[in-house]
């Protein structure tokens, strides 16, 4: 949907509950109505290398069954660095800063 000139996904028309959804983007445009249920990656640039998908799929989705609410896993992977080095903190901080506030 386009929101005041941005394009926005509504996870709540998906018709689920919010506890089991997370949506990952590279654009924090994309999750400004549930912020609590994104999950930022680094945008695909072309590069074979990329393993952005595979460091999640690692490190949030294999923990993220001990969470009845998945928005309390989002918080916790990204509340406490799990999901990136201190240089990818520093891409994300400076990207969404002010985003998800």
């Amino acid at each position: 949907m386009k929101f005041e000139g941005r394009f926005i996904k509504d996870l709540s028309d998906l018709g689920r509950d919010l506890k089991k959804v997370v949506i990952v983007d590279d654009n924090p445009n994309s999750y400004n109505f549930q912020p609590e249920n994104a999950i930022p990656i680094r945008p695909f640039t072309d590069d074979l290398g990329d393993d952005e998908l595979k460091k999640l799929m690692s490190r949030f989705f294999t923990n993220c069954n001990k969470f009845e609410d998945l928005r309390d896993a989002v918080n916790n992977y990204l509340g406490n660095g799990i999901h990136n080095s201190k240089s990818e903190t520093s891409f994300f901080e400076q990207r969404f800063e002010g985003y998800c506030s």
